[in-house]
């Protein structure tokens, strides 16, 4: 709670503990729709394993696009289109970006590089080679966790190397242990869910490969709450931590460079032209890559996650700044008083029936969802999952 009312430094949000549901987010002002409610930084964040290896370029700090818009384009096209337009709206400053000297880690400028090596990256830094533990770690993490991913097995290495490097051991370690409030059997139901049942016997060999990693870097000089996280009881309770509370992040200079052309004030002709352009890039990013178009990852965010879940939320999570600081945006008027919601589910889900997204938030959040919208559809629907959305299931 120390750290979350530490963060929570806005007089226009209010964090109460009730009985019957925990940790809770109010209102205390009159927000229009639309209206920023607060941003927050992440305690940490990475990129995806997956999304890293087939060359999403992000600051290995705070995900901003690397690449310019043009080579996002080439990349996401496969070269389909031969000139970009408009490149004076590009946001990349590659004249800013720095590597680490050591493991050649991109970074965005200079603060993000001294930032990510005085918190963790100095315990993590290495090179890709077959000896080196921390890539066998990740080359392990990558045949068990396939896309669409939803989190990293480096935030658990970024934890423990955060709490390894701080002056305050002790509050570092509560920082992060506030997230963690299950039993330990529901964190191994839930680290199940997140990895797939198939992969349930692997689960201590990943335990293993993870501790070799991180005892190649402590040289027998951990702390005590370091030494916690190093059992397997430790290290299924961080799995359930950022399965549970990781919270996706997106940036895309592709998307940042659209949005900028779409506020242009022009001439309709103009406008069409431009709109024309937008739309033809993103058929041919959709013919050569589909959905992943964007740099992916996710973070633990402190005030972020005392929001609960809503089937009808009144807030959404945003990334205005093309990089790990979230805006929470009002979606609708949020009068004071109002506990504010957000939705857990994806896109995708969120249009499934009220039985099948009650089953996704029992199977990953073990809770039984009772908003507005569950309890009207649940007297409307039939308590079953639809035809088409028991295939998916199945496929899953």
């Amino acid at each position: 709670m120390d750290a979350v009312q530490e963060l929570l430094n806005s007089p226009d949000i209010e964090l109460k503990v009730l009985e019957d549901k925990g940790k809770c987010l109010f209102s205390t002002v009159h927000f229009k729709k639309g209206d920023t409610i607060f941003e927050e930084v992440p305690l940490i964040s990475c990129q995806f394993a997956w999304n890293k290896t087939y060359k999403y370029l992000a600051c290995d700090h705070c995900m901003r696009p690397l690449e310019s818009v043009d080579e996002n384009i080439a990349r996401l096209t496969a070269d389909q289109v031969v000139e970009v337009p408009f490149l004076e709206y590009n946001s990349t400053v590659k004249a800013d970006h720095r590597k680490c000297p050591n493991c050649e880690e991109l970074y965005c400028s200079e603060v993000c590089l001294a930032n990510a090596y005085k918190q963790y990256h100095q315990f993590l830094c290495y090179r890709n080679s077959e000896d080196e533990p921390f890539f066998q770690l990740v080359e392990r993490w990558k045949l068990m966790y396939y896309p669409p991913e939803t989190t990293n097995i480096m935030l658990l290495a970024r934890i423990i190397a955060t709490i390894q490097l701080a002056e305050n051991k002790e509050y570092a370690y509560n920082t992060f242990m506030q997230f963690c409030h299950l039993s330990l059997s529901n964190d191994e139901t839930l680290v199940h869910n997140l990895l797939g049942e198939k992969f349930r016997n692997d689960i201590d060999e990943l335990f293993s490969i993870f501790k070799i990693a991180m005892e190649s870097r402590l040289n027998g000089e951990s702390n005590s709450y370091v030494k916690n996280l190093l059992t397997r009881e430790g290290f299924i309770r961080m799995l359930s931590l950022i399965g549970r509370n990781g919270q996706g992040i997106g940036t895309s200079v592709l998307a940042e460079w659209a949005n900028k052309l779409l506020s242009l004030e022009v001439s309709p002709s103009e406008k069409a032209t431009i709109d024309k352009l937008i739309d033809d890039i993103y058929e041919k990013v959709d013919q050569h890559v589909g959905n992943f178009i964007s740099n992916e990852g996710s973070g633990l965010y402190v005030v972020q996650s005392c929001i609960n879940h809503s089937c009808a939320a009144n807030a959404k999570i945003t990334f205005p700044f093309n990089n790990n600081r979230l805006a929470l945006v009002a979606k609708r008027e949020i009068m004071p008083g109002e506990e504010i919601f957000i939705n857990y589910l994806d896109k995708c889900a969120r249009k499934r029936s009220c039985h099948s997204r009650r089953k996704i938030l029992k199977d990953h959040y073990l809770f039984i969802c009772m908003c507005s919208k569950c309890v009207v559809d649940s007297t409307e629907e039939p308590d079953v999952t639809s035809e088409d959305e028991s295939e998916d299931e199945e496929m899953d």
